[in-house]
């Protein structure tokens, strides 16, 4: 899968597959999908990993607040001198990055040996 939106998965797709292999109705398909997801949102939102047997586990995992250093060009007034441009210092401003949370996605077994035959 490339980056470009025709090569992804998308729930589009899932959607069609469900209602091709079970002949329901495509709105019937899409409440089912719908549905799937809400319930992963919800347990990962509640913290509770969610495990897909064959495919892999979800987690909610926490980024500790960090510091970053980031440069800042500093102008000083009254230095234009003509058409010479001023001098540019540079100067770095800390920033205080909080604690965040991502998801974690760890594959199965079964998922590398397919990927990795």
């Amino acid at each position: 899968m490339g980056g470009r939106a025709k090569d992804k998965l998308q729930k589009y797709h899932i959607c069609k597959a469900i209602t091709e292999v079970l002949e329901w109705d495509p709105k019937k398909s899409q409440t089912v999908v719908n549905a799937i997801l809400k319930t992963i949102v919800e347990a990962l939102h509640r913290g509770e990993p969610v495990e897909i047997l064959g495919f892999g586990t979800l987690l909610v995992r926490t980024k500790p607040p960090t510091r970053s250093a980031v440069p800042v060009r500093l102008k000083i007034p009254g230095e234009y001198v003509g058409d010479r441009t001023p001098p540019k210092l540079r100067c770095v401003e800390i920033r205080n990055i909080p604690a965040r949370q991502y998801v974690w996605f760890q594959p199965s077994k079964v998922l590398l040996r397919l990927l990795n035959p």
